[in-house]
């Protein structure tokens, strides 16, 4: 689960207010132009770059609360 996720680089806003929920089992495309933020996306979710605020719910763990060794690759 992404929940209300924000993530700038300066003035450059890259996701605003971006929320989704994937299921067990389901399989997930993310598709957009050059630049929409898929891998900023994608690098938040597994605690590459930290969002500027928002929550991240990977297996039922808060991925801001995991340190690198703890994350479920």
């Amino acid at each position: 689960m992404v929940e209300a996720l924000n993530k700038s680089f300066g003035t450059n806003h890259v996701l605003r207010n971006f929320s989704m929920t994937v299921q067990q089992g389901e399989n997930l495309v993310i598709l957009g132009k050059s630049g929409s933020g898929k891998s900023v996306l994608i690098k938040c979710i597994i605690n590459l770059i930290e969002p500027d605020s928002g929550k991240i719910i990977v297996l039922g763990q808060d991925t801001s609360e995991l340190d690198q060794d703890e994350m479920v690759y």
